[in-house]
């Protein structure tokens, strides 16, 4: 069954990722708050959601990457183990670890550090 909520990173993290400079526009999954929310919510906004909801309303509005989006970013260098952890490979060193509850965390966490750390450019 398709769990939306583990194909995504959690909102803080995609908050990060939008800071970093990741890219905005395309995709399928947002998180969404309007200010009558109390809390962002996961949506796949479709293409008549700017029509049914105001600009105004929006608080804001965080492109939710997947899985698959995020793993075209992560270089060859980052090792995925089937325990659910990332990797950093530096020759024959490991440098850094990303462990988490979901892949979707685990990919944004790792691609945070990547990009912080000048391994990766957004840009």
């Amino acid at each position: 069954m398709f769990e939306k909520r583990l194909e995504v990173p959690d909102f803080e993290y995609c908050k990060k990722l939008k800071e970093l400079g990741y890219p905005q526009d395309g995709g399928d999954w947002y998180w969404i708050k309007l200010i009558t929310w109390g809390k962002p919510r996961l949506i796949y906004p479709g293409d008549d959601f700017d029509e049914l909801v105001g600009l105004s309303e929006k608080e804001f509005f965080v492109k939710a990457p997947t899985v698959g989006e995020l793993g075209k970013l992560l270089p060859d260098f980052v090792e995925f183990k089937l325990n659910g952890k990332f990797w950093i490979k530096d020759k024959e060193n490991y440098r850094y670890l990303v462990n988490d509850r979901n892949e979707a965390n685990a990919r944004a966490k790792m691609l945070i550090w990547l990009i912080e750390n000048g391994y990766v450019s957004l840009k």
